[in-house]
């Protein structure tokens, strides 16, 4: 009497067989070289007879069959682990660390039937005049970009394009883009107009009402590729403000104030400087006077 666990069900089979493989074929289990076989608990060869007394508890562990698509090439592997990663390696399936595979190493083989492996890719970047090199498993050359650290940026733009499949070759250009904006501006006069101010002392100025310049405008925006210039747009002008005329004020505000001239105080309410000359013919360099 054999206790047999299989990985479906559990049962007790009377039986005269000595050979495991005999006994699980009674049972309608046929036996594949990489299936595998304990007895209580330590792993057998299946096609040597077992003794002894003592009870017998027999597991019948399959290899289980999986798809491994590499690229466009499949080709199935059966294995008696319960781990991707551990499956692929007794099946000297090796993977670098740029390689991209569809499932995590850690998932249990039981709950697979495909597993896609697409092999890293050599590429050449070149940016910025410097040419950089790497490995991607990346499906288009927007992604591989991605992974080498050299993204796309706002109107970058790469040759082959970003949505194009990795080119046979490897060879990959980035062309950094960027716009300017050139601003101009022009500015235009304006008059002023005189008007008496009687708020402001006589003899000076004050500003009635501030004149403002006129402003036109001119707009050009510049593309950049790989730092240089390769268009430019037509120019934009517009009259940004107009000029307003200001308003300056001539003081009328007659106000008394005192000084002290050769030590007697007067009164005054104006003061101005003048140049006075004189005129002697007694000085005039001529004879007499």
């Amino acid at each position: 009497e054999i206790w047999i666990k299989t990985p479906n069900d559990e049962f007790v089979q009377e039986t005269t067989t000595t050979i495991p493989a005999n006994l699980l074929k009674e049972v309608g289990i046929d036996l594949y070289p990489d299936d595998e076989v304990l007895i209580n608990g330590a792993v057998i060869d299946p096609y040597l007879p077992i003794g002894g007394d003592e009870p017998i508890f027999m597991q019948y562990r399959p290899a289980v069959a999986l798809t491994i698509m590499i690229d466009s090439n499949a080709q199935v592997i059966h294995t008696k682990e319960a781990a991707l990663g551990a499956a692929l390696e007794e099946a000297s399936i090796d993977l670098s660390p740029e390689d991209w595979i569809s499932e995590p190493l850690s998932s249990s083989v039981r709950d697979l039937d495909e597993v896609k492996i697409r092999r890293a890719k050599g590429i050449n970047v070149a940016v910025n005049g410097t040419t950089i090199t790497g490995f991607t498993a990346a499906n288009t050359v927007g992604d591989a970009l991605e992974e080498i650290g050299q993204p796309l940026q706002n109107l970058d733009y790469s040759i082959p394009p970003a949505n194009a499949p990795l080119p046979e070759d490897g060879q990959i250009e980035i062309v950094r883009v960027n716009e300017a904006l050139m601003l101009m501006t022009d500015e235009t006069s304006y008059e002023n107009e005189w008007v008496e101010d009687p708020d402001a002392l006589l003899d000076t100025t004050s500003v009635v009402e501030p004149g403002q310049m006129g402003i036109y405008a001119t707009r050009e925006r510049i593309r950049y590729e790989d730092g240089e210039e390769v268009w430019r747009s037509p120019a934009e002008s517009w009259q940004a403000s107009q000029a307003q005329d200001g308003v300056l004020g001539y003081g009328t505000r007659v106000e008394v104030r005192t000084e002290v001239v050769d030590g007697q105080e007067i009164e005054y309410w104006r003061k101005i400087v003048v140049y006075a000359t004189s005129y002697s013919p007694c000085r005039s360099g001529i004879d007499g006077c």
